[in-house]
């Protein structure tokens, strides 16, 4: 009597289409934004419309931040070096290198981003694998890339600013947390909570020496 009641439960399963089959609705909200909602060169405005969306769903957007790239040095005329973005070849969706005068995202407490323009399907990854991918595994124009900035430089040069959604949508204008791509890449939470809550969460980022002196003043004024 088992084995029927077991096969039903299959077909249901393969039944539910595999944006049904998970109950988180922020998630939900995410994908329906990324295929219904998204404009493009807006990326602020995206990230801005999502956040008001969680805001409406949940009555506030705590526990998101809207974080804005820069490049500060002079790599790519000053531009923001993007490999995985939203592009399209032959009048179909692919995925693409890009520059940007900036960029910008969502990141909530947990560390995970919510980019519009990143690929061509919906995907919640974590920052440091979001770095990665968006940004750091570059082409060289020998591999096909049409630019190449270098690890090192990217990581030096951009700077990375993030403010409470909640903040955002109240247009309210608290003093961004600040850092650059190489401390976010060793520590994210510089993004979300100041210097002392930062390295209680992380201890071993000053002994491993990723900040320098000049870069600790900034976190402590």
């Amino acid at each position: 009597m088992k084995l029927p009641v077991l096969f039903l439960c299959l077909v249901l399963a393969l039944a539910i289409p595999s944006g049904m089959a998970h109950a988180d609705p922020i998630s939900d909200l995410f994908e329906t934004h990324f295929r219904e909602q998204y404009r493009p060169r807006y990326c602020g405005l995206n990230a801005l419309n999502f956040v008001k969306a969680i805001a409406k769903l949940r009555g506030s957007a705590e526990g998101f931040h809207i974080v804005h790239v820069e490049n500060k040095g002079f790599s790519v005329f000053g531009m923001v070096n993007a490999e995985h973005t939203r592009g399209s070849r032959f009048n179909k969706p692919a995925v693409d290198e890009a520059n940007w005068y900036h960029h910008a995202f969502v990141l909530d407490d947990q560390g995970n981003v919510y980019d519009f323009d990143f690929g061509i399907e919906p995907r919640i990854v974590p920052i440091g694998q979001y770095l990665e991918e968006m940004f750091l595994k570059e082409a060289t124009r020998e591999q096909g890339g049409s630019f190449y900035v270098g690890r090192q430089d990217k990581l030096n040069d951009y700077l990375f600013e993030a403010v409470p959604a909640d903040a955002a949508l109240n247009e309210e204008k608290p003093p961004p947390r600040k850092a650059k791509m190489g401390q976010v890449q060793k520590n994210w939470r510089l993004l979300i909570e100041d210097f002392t809550q930062a390295f209680a969460a992380c201890p071993d980022f000053l002994g491993a020496k990723y900040l320098i002196a000049s870069d600790i003043e900034q976190f402590l004024h």
